[in-house]
């Protein structure tokens, strides 16, 4: 007959202490060990990369659940942890899609061998400097939001007049005010 250890009730079914017994305890389920005294518990790993289609706002992310023996540190079957194993899936929103080959051609003393090479894949919110040729200035970066690039930088020759050009005009209307008042606040605001 087997020689029982105390075996913890909380823990433990008891020992198997019958005429043919082992005299080992009988673990419930979420321990393990001789004495039923290592707890078993869900880990998960790190949460993976958000997967779907860019500029969606559809994405899954999955992880691993496993079974532990936290004194141990061994994976063990899943069947002996309690309960459900946490969930391993869960919607997330896919990142934004990059810029590819939106390098435009022919582009104004531009190096473009080195744009091709150094700006042809840009990640959406980032930024790629140009290289100009030669004494070229460049003012601006290629800067991509979205899939789309809205910004694009130009090179100057050094020896010709640099003009000033406005990027952007916007024409707004308000209901109730004229028109000569958006095309010169100040001046109309100064007659009123």
């Amino acid at each position: 007959r087997g020689v029982c250890p105390y075996c913890d009730p909380a823990s433990s079914f008891g020992c198997d202490d019958g005429w043919d017994g082992s005299g080992v305890c009988v673990c419930r389920k979420g321990y393990m060990g001789d004495l039923c005294d290592q707890i078993l518990e869900w880990q998960a790993s790190e949460w993976s990369e958000c997967v779907g289609t860019c500029n969606t706002k559809v994405g899954t992310q999955t992880r691993v659940m496993s079974c532990v023996n936290t004194a141990t540190f061994a994976v063990v079957p899943s069947s002996l942890c309690r309960g459900l194993p946490p969930t391993a899936e869960q919607a997330c929103i896919p990142p934004e899609c990059p810029c590819e080959n939106g390098v435009p051609a022919g582009m104004y003393l531009v190096n473009m061998s080195q744009a091709y090479a150094d700006c042809s894949y840009i990640l959406s919110d980032a930024t790629c400097p140009v290289s100009c040729i030669g004494d070229a200035t460049s003012t601006g970066v290629f800067r991509c939001k979205q899939g789309a690039l809205i910004e694009i930088p130009i090179c100057s020759d050094p020896t010709s007049p640099i003009n000033n050009v406005a990027a952007l005009s916007v024409r707004m209307v308000i209901d109730g005010v004229p028109e000569e008042a958006a095309l010169d606040p100040l001046g109309y605001l100064e007659a009123s």
